[in-house]
């Protein structure tokens, strides 16, 4: 191995030195394409060859190098070799580095430049404000050592934390390779550094910030006790298929045996899938090809490795203690139901939650515990619940104070209601680490969703889930709906209505969540060998998403719409439809439109009754102009047909009467399914088979910066 020759670009630096001063001010004069391709890289240049670190943020990855200035195979050449490939190389790289000390070039730099191959002068600064601020850095990599082969080109990499790996100098592909390496190695490191809740809602340690919690279940708590649908992909792959699906936390299931029978626990994957008769060898043989450094693990090294891959892709974890016994939940007579049931011993219980919580206190993509799923069955009571619940808070605290501790209610998980006329008590601060989850199904409430009026079920079940759990928020504590969910095949009709509504209910109160489900499939679930899951966002092989319309309407929800660090305007309202789970916006005519993505359109509701949208001094109204009608955004003259008010027990439909006669009409869905209009308001009678979702439109209040 040898370095660079002496022309190599070292040889480059006084020369660079001297000239960044008037390359500044030439670049504050929002100099032209080519100087700036050369100010960002040249300017960084002369300003890390000054110092000890570099900062290089390449397609998210975040690497801090040691710029050392003796030894020419150290970071100084890499830095050098990676700066004038960006110089050089496509503009489409996105990726730039910066030193600590270039902040006047690149506030100079953000102010000319901002779109267009400024992109990686942008992610540069903000890898530099992370650093300045003391803000969490996502994935970090410290590289101590490089050697170059010039004659091979190749560049070796060796760091803390990382195997050491060979990358082929190849222009911009060089850039790709490396950033694709160190992410595949980077160290597990959670969104959050330290989870803590504050009032309401969960927020990140270090910022002060909320992180909204948008998960899905993933289980493992079943007889294998193996993560489902390892058979099926990777690992690895599943970790980022929930990414990419805009995950970014997932409700981890775990039977308390695993954490308890050391003996059942020290099982190898193939050893508890060759005990279970009912499987034959298939999903073995597809578990050692689809991931073969698992199979061989011991059961409960197997369900870290999950945990540590899913923090690899940086996403957070709940570990949730879901039954005892290894099998399906649930039934009121299970044995598994409540403590003191056949398997459920509180101090077995007890030593679990302890085990898991000590276990997982290096990972730090793991950010809540909770304590049991869905209590239940004919010996659950409020008495024992406060007395075993704070018992298992204090345990999980105690070997982990890092952790947010989750704590469940009675029937099913539906009911937290006694919590109106007491509190739990625990010896650290509740209001610091406490959150409390419930569950909603359209079967939670019986034949309901069949057998009733939508508006009518939606109106009185949406005040039951608050009078029994929402309350909490009002309390100033953050309520987790960690269970929810849909038939992805949208044949049943009762979980239609249904998600809707709760849809409606998790935007307006901008509740954390955990979808049921991520699995297609269950290696073996009450007898059967590969069930269908129905609820499941991937299908029965997992390669695909079951229904990306169904997955569209969860997606609409994952951001948060207000609390800390959301507070950038003031309050204003975005106009949500649930069934599609796209908002009301305006295109680029100006007509009113549902769009995909973002709701990124302010109304404000106001007094008088109007919507109404401010662009600069003006304001301009939702005005209904007909029956069947596009809607129409005019002037506000406060006309009747500008004047809105919400109808109905669901409180969704926005309706108005027509200007010139009495016809009240309601906020509607154009044939196309994306236009604007008005028509009859319907179901607002007793009908049971009226179909009143194409009217729901939820007024969301948010206060987050909308570009």
């Amino acid at each position: 191995m040898t370095a660079f020759s002496s022309s190599s670009p070292s040889s480059r630096v006084a020369s660079i030195t001297r000239v960044v001063p008037p390359l500044v001010e030439l670049v504050g004069e929002c100099g032209g394409v080519t100087a700036k391709k050369a100010l960002v890289v040249l300017g960084s240049l002369a300003t890390i060859l000054k110092g000890r670190e570099a900062v290089v943020a390449t397609s998210g990855i975040t690497v801090l190098m040691e710029a050392t200035k003796t030894g020419p195979t150290t970071g100084r050449e890499f830095v050098v070799h990676v700066l004038l490939q960006l110089a050089t190389e496509s503009p489409h790289i996105q990726g730039l580095l910066v030193g600590e000390g270039a902040i006047p070039l690149l506030v100079a730099l953000r102010n000319c430049f901002v779109s267009g191959d400024a992109a990686g002068l942008l992610a540069g600064t903000t890898v530099l404000e992370l650093i300045r601020t003391g803000g969490n850095r996502e994935k970090i990599i410290w590289v101590r050592s490089l050697e170059v082969d010039l004659e091979k080109q190749k560049v070796v990499v060796v760091g803390d934390n990382i195997t050491p790996f060979e990358v082929l100098i190849s222009g911009s592909r060089f850039i790709v390779a490396l950033a694709t390496e160190l992410r595949q190695q980077a160290p597990s490191v959670s969104i959050l550094r330290q989870s803590l809740s504050s009032r309401r809602w969960i927020v990140d340690a270090g910022s002060g910030k909320r992180v909204k919690l948008a998960c899905v279940n993933w289980p493992s708590h079943l007889e294998p006790m193996v993560a489902e649908g390892l058979s099926k992909r990777p690992l690895d792959e599943i970790s980022k298929a929930i990414g990419t699906m805009g995950f970014n936390c997932v409700r981890f299931t775990w039977p308390t045996f695993l954490a308890t029978n050391h003996s059942l626990a020290n099982l190898t994957v193939r050893q508890s899938f060759e005990r279970l008769s009912a499987l034959n060898s298939t999903d073995i043989s597809l578990i050692e090809r689809h991931n073969p450094a698992l199979i061989d693990l011991p059961l409960i090294e197997a369900y870290q490795a999950v945990v540590s891959n899913l923090g690899d892709n940086n996403v957070m974890v709940i570990l949730d203690n879901h039954i005892s016994k290894p099998g399906w939940c649930c039934k009121k007579t299970d044995g598994n139901g409540f403590f003191g049931d056949t398997y459920f011993d509180p101090n077995v219980w007890l030593e679990g939650l302890h085990n898991m919580a000590t276990l997982f206190r290096s990972h730090k993509n793991v950010i809540g515990m909770s304590l049991r799923n869905e209590l239940r069955g004919p010996r659950q009571n409020v008495e024992d619940w406060f007395k075993y619940m704070e018992m298992g808070a204090e345990a999980v605290h105690a070997a982990n104070n890092d952790v947010l501790v989750i704590l469940s209610g009675l029937s099913f998980d539906i009911d937290l209601g006694f919590l109106s006329t007491r509190q739990v008590k625990v010896s650290f601060s509740s209001k610091s680490k406490l959150v409390f989850e419930v569950h909603w199904y359209s079967f939670s409430d019986g034949q309901a969703w069949g057998n009733g009026n939508p508006n009518d079920v939606c109106g009185r079940i949406s005040g039951s889930v608050t009078n029994k759990a929402g309350f909490l928020l009002d309390r100033q504590f953050p309520l987790f709906l960690s269970e929810f969910g849909i038939d992805q095949r949208g044949v049943n009709e009762r979980d239609n209505r249904y998600f809707s509504c709760a849809l409606a209910y998790a935007a307006d109160k901008d509740l954390d969540w955990a979808l049921w489900t991520l699995q297609g499939s269950y290696y073996l679930r009450e007898g059967v060998v590969e069930l269908e899951e129905t609820y499941g966002l991937l299908s029965l092989n997992w390669a695909t998403v079951r229904n990306p319309t169904q997955l569209q309407r969860v997606r609409a929800i994952q951001q948060p719409f207000r609390g800390p660090g959301f507070s950038d305007v003031p309050p204003y309202k975005i106009i949500f439809h649930p069934l599609t789970g796209h908002c009301v916006t305006l295109d680029s005519s100006r007509r009113l439109t549902l769009a995909i993505g973002p709701c990124s359109q302010r109304w404000n509701f106001n007094d008088d009754q109007t919507l109404s949208l401010t662009t600069g001094s003006t304001s301009s109204c939702i005005t209904a102009v007909g029956l069947g009608m596009p809607v129409a955004l005019a002037e506000c003259h406060r006309v009747t047909s500008s004047k809105w008010a919400l109808l109905s027990s669901s409180h969704m439909h926005v309706s108005t009467k027509v200007a010139g006669g009495n016809a009240t009409v309601c906020l509607d869905v154009g044939r196309d399914g994306r236009s604007l209009i008005t028509n009859p308001c319907r179901c607002l009678g007793g009908d049971a088979r009226c179909d009143p979702e194409g009217q729901w439109f939820k007024l969301v209040t948010s206060s987050r910066l909308i570009n």
